[in-house]
């Protein structure tokens, strides 16, 4: 059996999820730049949005 979670537990995850997904990435210096991303799972889809 493979370590992690299963289809079920990853889909209770993300619906009670309440902390914002981290995109990161880096500027011209290399200087990291995080955007927090919100999200609303529903029907076993992610849907994105920006706040």
């Amino acid at each position: 059996m493979s370590p992690g979670m299963d289809q079920s537990e990853i889909d209770i995850f993300l619906a009670r999820g309440k902390t914002p997904l981290r995109l990161g990435t880096t500027d011209s210096k290399g200087e990291p730049i995080i955007h927090p991303i919100w999200y609303h799972y529903a029907n076993k889809k992610n849907l994105p949005h920006e706040q």
